[in-house]
């Protein structure tokens, strides 16, 4: 929803950039339903950014931590986010793990107005979704402070295995890139609702946040 004129003026400062910066190590900027004449910016679909941001995915388990590291996108809309985990998820190789959340009103008196489908249905800001959906080599972020400063929120991490109560990953960003970490279910209470709920699952969502 920028002018023109910003994209154009970034166009411009990668082209000076490009003449100072002899080497590049790989940057790649795609805008998705554009389509102005620039030479330093890329255009394309979904399908396109995710396979130049993610070449040979689908091999994920002959690759080490470091390659993930130097990825990711963001997205400007929640719908491009939800489109961009399902193509990435479907491209990685195994079965889908499905993690559902368990979503409770504190107190006894709202269990009548406030039914587990409908608390199943919310989502609110900074909280997983009630289904989870991860394979082994997904990448994943977290929501909350776990274990500062290893464990912070939106640290980036990669799916190593997937048990029932914990699930072990490789960190990815931070200061302990490459160590292997566990992240447990935890109970997590949003605070922008009108109501007292509390929602019992993993502190992780999909890395692909809207921006």
């Amino acid at each position: 929803m920028i002018h023109r004129a910003h994209v154009e003026a970034l166009d411009r400062t990668l082209e000076i950039l490009e003449t100072v910066i002899k080497s590049w190590v790989g940057l790649r900027l795609c805008l998705l339903g554009l389509s102005p004449n620039l030479t330093g910016v890329k255009v394309g679909n979904i399908e396109e950014l995710i396979t130049k941001v993610y070449p040979d995915i689908s091999q994920i388990e002959n690759k080490d931590h470091q390659w993930m590291c130097q990825r990711a996108i963001l997205a400007a809309r929640n719908s491009n986010v939800d489109e961009i985990n399902d193509i990435i998820l479907s491209k990685l190789p195994g079965d889908i793990v499905t993690y559902t959340s368990i979503d409770t009103v504190m107190d006894q008196e709202d269990v009548v107005n406030y039914p587990q489908e409908f608390l199943n249905s919310l989502n609110p800001s900074g909280l997983p979704p009630h289904s989870l959906n991860l394979k082994i080599g997904a990448p994943i972020i977290l929501l909350r402070n776990l274990k500062p400063p290893n464990l912070c929120n939106g640290t980036r991490l990669q799916v190593k295995f997937l048990r029932n109560n914990v699930i072990v990953a490789i960190v990815l960003t931070g200061p302990a890139v490459g160590q292997t970490v566990l992240i447990p279910r935890i109970p997590m209470i949003p605070n922008d609702l009108p109501f007292n709920f509390k929602e019992y699952n993993f502190r992780l969502n999909y890395p692909s946040q809207s921006q």
